[in-house]
């Protein structure tokens, strides 16, 4: 699906302003604002190029067939000869990234794979976004701005709340994903691969734990790790927990 829109509307005037929901500074006069309206639930993307002195609205999910907006992010490449930005939301009820060459005045859309939960950005045609199937996390990985994307890979039991890529993601292909319970996942090979993660103590054994249940149930040891002082990388396959809909992980230090 694709969708284009040219929209603006000056000035936070008569809008209510429940909360501000994401929040980009692409560069030092330029921000890109994601705000929510309690009273008529509906999203505005702004924009003021002046450090906040004045604001553009470029786009309202009151538009007909636009459902929610939900992220924002600038290119790490973004300047004033290049104004891309990528925001994530819902159209016509499917997920959808829509992109923009001219810092939000027109935008094309087009389907993402899952709902969107967070969303890195190495370029105007390559990035990643996380979705939640009801029982695991999920990272895709598009190439040519949102046309195709990889088939995903699984990051525990838990959703998303941020992905990151190395400051040498260019060089070393590594990515972090970090879930909503806490647990940092580590990928070396661009993404096609999660594996747990932490930085381990000297002096000390780490033992790596998990069980189905949050709050009850005994802890099983998946392995002991001992500490060193260097980022220890543990694959835990899902299999541990069986048919078991959700999953939790901890490291005990002794």
């Amino acid at each position: 699906m694709s969708i284009v829109l040219t929209y603006n509307q000056i000035s936070l005037i008569d809008t209510k302003i429940s909360d501000i929901t994401d929040i980009a500074t692409p560069s030092a006069t330029t921000i890109f604002m994601l705000t929510f309206n309690n009273t008529n639930l509906k999203q505005s993307l702004w924009r003021t190029a002046d450090g906040g002195a004045t604001w553009d609205r470029v786009l309202c999910s009151s538009v007909s067939g636009f459902d929610s907006l939900n992220l924002i992010r600038p290119v790490p490449q973004y300047s004033a000869g290049s104004p891309v930005i990528i925001i994530a939301g819902q159209a016509n009820g499917n997920p959808v990234i829509w992109i923009s060459a001219d810092n939000g005045q027109n935008i094309t859309g087009r389907t993402a794979p899952c709902n969107i939960d967070t969303l890195a950005i190495v370029d105007s045609s390559t990035w990643f976004l996380s979705g939640y199937d009801g029982s695991k996390g999920q990272v895709y990985q598009t190439a040519d701005g949102g046309n195709t994307y990889t088939l995903p890979t699984e990051t525990g039991l838990q959703p998303l709340a941020a992905i990151a890529l190395s400051p040498s993601y260019g060089q070393d292909k590594t990515i972090l994903a970090g879930n909503i319970v806490g647990q940092v996942f580590i990928s070396q090979d661009n993404g096609a691969n999660f594996q747990l993660s932490f930085l381990s103590q000297p002096g000390f054994t780490h033992a790596v734990q998990y069980r189905t249940d949050l709050i009850s149930g005994n802890w099983q040891t998946y392995s002991n790790v001992i500490g060193d002082g260097t980022l220890k990388i543990i694959p835990i396959p899902l299999s541990v927990f069986g048919s078991a809909p959700q999953g939790f992980i901890r490291v005990s230090t002794q």
